[in-house]
């Protein structure tokens, strides 16, 4: 009986590991696929639209003046 287990073990984690080896590369050109389609819509904005970066405004910093006021300091 112990024969039997210990044959069913060899077979079963040989399978699992054929099926790991054989298939890896194709998970992860996968993964690479879908990280590259995420960066492509995150990049692409769309026809005739425009990224505005923040920007700090200046005039209130310098209307403020305990901004001023911890900047000589």
């Amino acid at each position: 009986m112990s024969r039997r287990l210990f044959g069913w073990a060899l077979v079963i984690g040989f399978g699992v590991l054929n099926g790991y080896t054989t298939f890896k590369p194709a998970f992860e050109a996968r993964e690479l696929e879908k990280l590259k389609e995420e960066e492509r819509a995150a990049s692409d904005l769309g026809p005739n639209m425009m990224e505005i970066p923040a920007m700090r405004n200046h005039t209130t910093t310098l209307l403020d003046g305990n901004a001023e006021k911890s900047k000589a300091s």
